[in-house]
């Protein structure tokens, strides 16, 4: 394998961990103020400085926060050198300086990191070379986009040219409040129209806000979900197909080492691991993984169990290895069969309790470990 280069190991993990310290500054800037004057008792001192500064400030400080949000989401796609986060990153970036420079009229020292990082960058662009195989949205799912964009840009900005017929709206930090609020169908109460053409209005936004986000769920995240569910049932049939297999329950170092030589020798397996991690290097790899528990009976025969010719149970914890031993046994004698299990038990203390629960074989690390340097002695 190809060993990469300095440029293409340090610099997506410097640039991933100036994101994440740069943008999460960014945040804390604004939000800083509204959690001081909560805790620290001085709401009076918070609306005199709210007074002093303009709506072009408050604007500003929105942006600032939705950009550094947008940042901190690229960051894993910076460390993975991947291109287009390279791109969206760049861009945000460019925004962020903007957005300094349109608060204080000139270049401050945070400015000239951004510009220096910008222009580093730039210089490195060739370390960001991987093609994002991600989901790609579609035609449609972009209009949807730009038209809830446009929904909220219509309601910010209608609410604030229409300010002197509502109550209570003064200036654009308001008119952000409240598109927020009511997109949200939350109705606090503490704005409302005073006028028909107010009403009107907040019908129209209404109408044109809920149903364009309404559709963007359908349009956009359904598909997701789809996508992912077409994914699944495609591994499950790959399963169910499956003859002789083995089932390996755990997704370690050391079952990677086995799916390598099962691999090689063309060895049919399933891989079952907890729901609560990603398997990004096997499902790229096409190897079938089933998100679950390995001691769940319906995730074991979602794996074909009585097909399969052993079962290497390699999770973790010795408490997962033995309530699988215990659910497979069972299952096994529901339906039959009598499959072998080869089990791994890091504690000594543990091995007895998986014989009693009904290994064939157990495989002990330190156990290993001590005779191989007993016999060197």
């Amino acid at each position: 394998m190809h060993k990469l280069s300095w440029k293409h190991q340090y610099i997506p993990i410097i640039a991933a961990i100036f994101v994440w310290i740069n943008s999460s500054a960014a945040v804390i800037s604004v939000i800083y103020p509204f959690v001081f004057s909560i805790y620290g008792k001085r709401v009076s001192e918070f609306h005199v400085f709210m007074e002093k500064t303009t709506g072009d400030v408050h604007i500003s400080w929105f942006f600032q926060v939705l950009i550094a949000y947008v940042m901190i989401m690229v960051a894993r796609g910076i460390y993975n050198r991947k291109k287009s986060a390279f791109t969206l990153y760049v861009t945000m970036l460019c925004l962020f300086i903007g957005n300094d420079l349109f608060i204080a009229h000139s270049l401050n020292v945070l400015s000239l990191v951004d510009i220096c990082v910008l222009v580093l960058l730039l210089y490195f662009r060739s370390v960001f070379n991987v093609k994002s195989t991600h989901y790609n949205f579609t035609y449609y799912q972009i209009i949807i986009i730009i038209s809830v964009l446009c929904a909220f840009t219509y309601g910010v900005v209608g609410t604030y040219i229409l300010r002197n017929e509502f109550y209570n709206v003064t200036g654009w930090t308001d008119a952000f409040y409240f598109t927020i609020v009511t997109y949200a169908t939350v109705g606090y109460g503490d704005i409302h129209p005073l006028t028909e053409t107010a009403k009107m209005f907040v019908i129209t936004m209404i109408i044109f806000g809920l149903g364009t986000f309404a559709t963007g769920l359908t349009v956009v995240i359904i598909p997701l979900i789809e996508e992912r569910m077409r994914e699944i049932f495609k591994i499950v049939r790959k399963v169910g197909r499956m003859q002789n297999h083995i089932v390996l329950c755990g997704y370690t170092p050391l079952t990677r080492i086995l799916i390598k030589k099962l691999s090689e020798s063309r060895t049919p397996f399933v891989i079952i691991d907890s729901i609560d991690r990603s398997h990004p290097t096997a499902e790229k790899k096409g190897y079938p993984v089933l998100i679950g528990e390995s001691s769940d009976t319906e995730v074991l025969k979602a794996a074909s169990i009585e097909k399969a010719s052993s079962i290497i149970i390699l999770n973790e914890m010795d408490s997962d290895n033995i309530l699988t031993i215990i659910t497979a046994k069972a299952l096994m004698e529901s339906m039959g069969v009598n499959i072998k299990i080869i089990v791994k038990i890091d504690q000594i203390d543990n091995i007895k309790k998986a014989e009693h629960s009904g290994a064939d074989e157990i495989i002990s690390p330190a156990l290993m470990a001590a005779e191989s340097i007993i016999g060197k002695l």
